[in-house]
């Protein structure tokens, strides 16, 4: 059974959310019961990870980034529980969850949830190759400005060290 909290925020959504919040723990897909609830669908608990990373890209936007990295956890665990790990939406939340790393200078942990996300848009069979091009562009994109941000940070690492400073 599930170890975490469940909630039952009031949340202007895309589906009826107050009776999935109620049957469905956010942390992982099951229960409250602790058995998995067949009378949440998995089209449910896609549009409410959906949701989730909606509401954690506001997090993040407002500063609030362990509000915003729980909500990319949340959401995360329902794509994988509704579409799968290799699915273009938990992809998506992947490279959410990486741009929310990056800003807390969490560059490797940042490179390797991009690399993850990289790897399930490049083999997905869900997309346009338009819309494929454009989603590798944009998550190449940020992996580079992520390794670039962490170059820089070890170079002012680096430079300090060389003006005497430990």
């Amino acid at each position: 059974s599930c170890t975490r909290t469940c909630t039952r925020r009031a949340t202007v959504g895309l589906l009826p959310y107050d009776r999935i919040a109620a049957a469905l723990c956010m942390g992982c897909g099951v229960s409250k019961t602790g058995t998995h609830d067949d009378s949440v669908t998995e089209s449910e608990k896609e549009s409410v990870a959906l949701r989730l990373n909606f509401e954690a890209k506001e997090m993040e936007e407002a500063a609030k980034f362990d509000d915003a990295r729980a909500l990319y956890e949340r959401a995360l665990e329902l794509m994988r529980v509704s579409k799968g790990e290799s699915s273009v939406g938990y992809a998506v939340i992947l490279s959410n969850m990486a741009c929310l790393l990056r800003t807390e200078t969490r560059y490797d942990e940042a490179l390797q949830l991009f690399g993850e996300a990289l790897v399930v848009i490049e083999n997905s069979s869900d997309l346009t190759e338009d819309a494929r091009y454009e989603m590798l562009e944009t998550m190449r994109a940020n992996a580079l400005q992520t390794e670039a941000w962490q170059n820089e940070e070890e170079l002012e690492i680096l430079e300090f060290r060389a003006t005497g400073h430990s």
